[in-house]
C-alpha cells in the first residue's frame, strides 16, 4: 500500500455517500474539508461540489467511526477520505494523491486489485457501461440510440464480447456517419503549455445559419477546467493565469469561464469579436482581465456564496444536462441558449475559440 494512500478498518453503509451529498454514479467519490470557508466537498474525477456540512460533522464523530479516522484530521484540507463504492471500502490519503488517483482510473483499478476488491463481473459490467456510454455521446451513437434502448445495446456489447465489439464498432460508425455530419475540434486545440493532456470539446452540429431561427442571433461557449496549476495544498490556493484567445466573429458570444481553483482569465479578441456577456463560475474566487466595456456576472463560492452550477472539466460529464445542477443545464437555463460548445481540462492555461 503506498504510504500517501492507506486502507483504513471501515466500510461504508449503503446510503452514506448520498447522506455526504453525492449523487453521482462513478465507483470512486472522495470528500475534503476546506477549512478556509468550512465547507464539505467531494470529487469523483469528473465533477467537484459541495457536500453535507452537518452530515460529515456526524459522520466523523460517531462513537465506531472516530476512533478509526480520528488520526488522519479529516477535519482539516491535508487529508481526504476516498470512497470505493463498489466494495464500499474507505481509504485515507494525502489531497493531491487522491486527486491524481480519482484522475487516472487505471491507477484506481490496481489499487482495488492490489487490496482484492475486485469483481471480473462487475469490473466487466462497469467496462461496459461506460465505453457504450462514451461512444453514446459521439454522433453515431447519438443516432443509434434512437433506435436502440439503452440497456439492449449494453446487452449486445457485452454478448458480443470485446473482440468483436472492436470489430463491429467503426463499421458501425463508418455506416452511421454517411447520414450523421461530423463537428469536433481539431487536433491542434489542447490544454495549453503545463497543461494535462486530457483535453475534452464539443461543438454543436447545428450553428450560426444552421441553426434555428430564435437560436441564430447569439452563441453559448463554456471553457471549463479543474486548476492552472498544481502548486495548492492545504489552506494554500494561489490564484493562477489562464489565456483565453477569442478569434470567433460570427455572432455576439455569451462566454463562460469556469474552474475549482482560483483562476485569473486573461482575455484577448481579436478585431470584430463581440462578446455580450461574461460568466465566471468557480468554488474559490474568480478574476478576468481583459473584460473591459463588457457585463461580468460572477458565481464563486468563496467570494459569493454561490456557484452556478457543478464544475465540470470532461464533456461526457458535462453533457449530463438531464440533471439540474450541471452547469451545461443551468447556463442554457439562464440564457435561453443551446450550448454552441464546450473546452475542457482538469488542468489547463490557455484556450483558444476560433
Amino acid at each position: 500500500m503506498s504510504k500517501l494512500v492507506e486502507r483504513i478498518n471501515l466500510t461504508a453503509h449503503a446510503q452514506l455517500e448520498k447522506s455526504l451529498g453525492y449523487t453521482g454514479d462513478r465507483r470512486w467519490v472522495a470528500w475534503h474539508w476546506d477549512s478556509d470557508i468550512g465547507q464539505l466537498m467531494y470529487s469523483d474525477g469528473d465533477d467537484v461540489g459541495a457536500g453535507q456540512a452537518i452530515a460529515w460533522q456526524v459522520f466523523l464523530q460517531h462513537p465506531e467511526v472516530d476512533p478509526i479516522v480520528e488520526p488522519y484530521h479529516l477535519e482539516q484540507e491535508e487529508n481526504w477520505l476516498l470512497l470505493d463504492r463498489t466494495s464500499r471500502q474507505f481509504y485515507v490519503g494525502e489531497g493531491q494523491a487522491i486527486q491524481s488517483l480519482l484522475d487516472n482510473p487505471e491507477s484506481l483499478r490496481l489499487l482495488a486489485q492490489l487490496d482484492g476488491n475486485t469483481n471480473s463481473i462487475q469490473d466487466t459490467a462497469d467496462t461496459v457501461k461506460q465505453t457504450f456510454n462514451q461512444w453514446s455521446q459521439s454522433d453515431a451513437g447519438r443516432l443509434l440510440k434512437t433506435v436502440l434502448p439503452v440497456g439492449v445495446g449494453i446487452v449486445l456489447i457485452a454478448g458480443l464480447g470485446f473482440a468483436a465489439w472492436t470489430w463491429l464498432k467503426p463499421r458501425l460508425q463508418e455506416q452511421l456517419s454517411q447520414t450523421v455530419t461530423r463537428t469536433t475540434f481539431a487536433p491542434g486545440y489542447s490544454c495549453g503549455i503545463g497543461g494535462t493532456g486530457d483535453f475534452s470539446g464539443y461543438v454543436a452540429h447545428e450553428v450560426g445559419d444552421n441553426a434555428p431561427h430564435r437560436w441564430r442571433d447569439r452563441e453559448l461557449h463554456l471553457i471549463s477546467i479543474y486548476e492552472a496549476h498544481w502548486d495548492h495544498s492545504g489552506g494554500y490556493h494561489p490564484t493562477r493565469q489562464v489565456d483565453i484567445q477569442v478569434e470567433r466573429r460570427d455572432r455576439p458570444i455569451i462566454l463562460a469561464l469556469s474552474a475549482y481553483e482560483p483562476v485569473q482569465w486573461h482575455l484577448r479578441t481579436a478585431p470584430g469579436v463581440k462578446i455580450e456577456k461574461i460568466i465566471i463560475n468557480g468554488y474559490y474566487d474568480q478574476a478576468i482581465v481583459g473584460a473591459e466595456g463588457i457585463p461580468v456576472e460572477e458565481y464563486s463560492y468563496h467570494q459569493t456564496g454561490n456557484m452556478l452550477g457543478m464544475i465540470h472539466y470532461n464533456w461526457g460529464e458535462a453533457s449530463a444536462t438531464a440533471n439540474s445542477q450541471s452547469l451545461v443545464a443551468q447556463l442554457q437555463s439562464q440564457t435561453q441558449i443551446p450550448l454552441t460548445s464546450f473546452q475542457g481540462c482538469y488542468r489547463g492555461t490557455s484556450f483558444e475559440l476560433k
